[in-house]
């Protein structure tokens, strides 16, 4: 079983950065971790992206509505996704789509100021 950080260096956006840059930017930067139960909703469409957050455990549901053909497309995603960086700047910077937690799931997160 991995520790806490160790599961963060492995986390995609520190893939390849020392020890020393992760302590450092935990040091420097407040995070927080959610844990959510079977079926709570994490983010609704149209929620203005404010915070990269990554799931450390557990499983999400991602669903995204396509009202132009009246169907809806939902994708499963687990330990290391990030969620909301591809939002964060730009023009749209709302989430797309709905993404509920599949079982316990726990969630670091940190604002994008950081």
């Amino acid at each position: 079983m991995s520790t806490m950080y160790e599961t963060i260096m492995d986390l995609p956006l520190f893939k390849g950065v020392g020890k020393d840059h992760v302590s450092q930017f935990l040091e420097k930067t407040p995070i927080t971790f959610n844990n959510y139960t079977d079926g709570e909703v994490i983010s609704h469409p149209g929620e203005e992206v404010k915070m990269i957050k990554f799931i450390i455990s557990g499983e999400v549901i991602i669903s995204n509505r396509l009202d132009s053909i009246d169907i809806t497309v939902e994708e499963r995603s687990g330990s290391g996704r990030v969620l909301g960086a591809d939002r964060l700047f730009g023009i749209s910077t709302g989430y797309p789509f709905k993404i509920t937690s599949h079982g316990k799931t726990s969630i670091m997160q940190f604002k994008k100021e950081q």
